[in-house]
């Protein structure tokens, strides 16, 4: 929504008539029912923001974790989640996970093993540690 001088664009008897409700204040004149357009229709901003949650969930589909689009589309965790999930796209989310060949989720498997074992490893790790100085201090 933008400011216009009504001078610029309203014949001067219907300014005239106006200036009888109101004087040097602004007005909305909202939009007919079946032109009102949706956000960011105009700017276009929606179709970049469309674009960009698809790239996300091709991205997902292809094996990238939520945490690392989180990081590379500097977004939460949360939001990432949120796209991926959607209502509007968890049919192309499925059609894609579909599309998977079983290497593909072999693949994405292993790697989700591998960091919690890891994870499990350095914890034991560090339990370890904590439990030699214990006795040590003991």
């Amino acid at each position: 929504m933008r400011y216009i001088n009504a001078n610029e664009i309203l014949p001067k008897e219907l300014v005239e008539k106006l200036q009888g409700f109101i004087q040097g204040e602004y007005i909305y004149i909202p939009a007919i029912k079946d032109h009102h357009k949706s956000w960011g229709e105009v700017s276009g901003f929606r179709k970049e923001i469309d674009r960009r949650n698809n790239e996300i969930i091709n991205a997902y589909s292809s094996g990238s974790s939520i945490q690392e689009l989180a990081e590379y589309y500097c977004l939460s965790v949360y939001a990432i989640r949120k796209i991926i999930y959607s209502k509007c796209h968890i049919g192309v989310a499925a059609e894609l996970s579909l599309l998977l060949s079983p290497v593909t989720i072999a693949t994405n498997l292993i790697k989700k093993l591998s960091g919690l074992l890891y994870n499990l490893h350095y914890q034991a790790k560090l339990g370890v540690k904590n439990l030699s100085l214990l006795m040590k201090l003991n």
